[in-house]
Formats: structure tokens, C-alpha cells, sequence
């Protein structure tokens, strides 16, 4: 049984990212990695090439003080 409250529909996510997983054979977790350039990052499984999913981008952090 599943409760979701709130403006994400979390559990949704993760039943996707789960059917996701089992579709993939059910890799190890170090079948995985993430790939960062100066345009993007992802991450990936089975390979740089494989399938892949974007990883959400972080607002720069500034100093306090400046």
C-alpha cells in the first residue's frame, strides 16, 4: 500500500525507476555512473552509451558575503 501526499507523486517515480531496473536485467549497483560535461550530466548504465537519464542541474552556490 502506497500514500502520496504533496505537489510530487514520489511513489509514481519510484515505481517507474523500479520497473525501469527490472527491465534492465536488475544491474548491480556499480553498473552505474554519471557523466558530467560543461553542457550536462547524466546518468547511465552499463556504459557511457548506455541507457541514460538526466541528472537535475544545481544552482551555482554563492558566498555569503559577496
Amino acid at each position: 500500500m502506497l500514500f502520496q501526499g504533496g505537489p510530487r507523486r514520489i511513489g509514481d517515480e519510484v515505481m517507474t525507476a523500479w520497473s525501469q531496473w527490472e527491465a534492465l536485467g536488475s544491474p548491480d549497483l556499480y553498473d552505474y555512473g554519471i557523466t558530467v560535461t560543461p553542457e550536462e550530466q547524466w546518468a547511465w548504465q552499463g556504459g557511457p552509451g548506455g541507457p541514460r537519464w538526466p541528472v537535475a542541474q544545481v544552482s551555482p552556490v554563492v558566498p555569503v558575503g559577496r
